[in-house]
């Protein structure tokens, strides 16, 4: 039997709301909810200005300081609709 490949998962967190903190929380146990078996979280945050980061690195709840931006492993993104955009 083949095996089955990963759902991916995209996980948006944070934001400029003043519920930024209680977000990440929330984002945290959702991302936790999954079975990492069948499923590759992508986490996506959101800082308090409206910058947009994701890396390995989100994952850990004890990163969360005002230096996220210069973690290792943390990039900056922007989504976008248009399929020549990629990533």
């Amino acid at each position: 039997m083949a095996a089955k490949r990963k759902q991916t998962v995209g996980v948006i967190f944070g934001g400029r709301s003043v519920e930024h903190d209680v977000s990440i929380v929330t984002g945290h146990q959702i991302m936790q909810a999954f079975d990492p078996e069948y499923t590759e979280i992508v986490p996506i945050y959101i800082d308090r200005e409206g910058r947009w980061f994701t890396g390995e690195p989100l994952l850990n709840l004890k990163n969360y300081t005002n230096e996220i931006p210069s973690l290792a492993g943390v990039l900056p993104i922007a989504l976008s609709p248009s399929v020549q955009h990629h990533g």
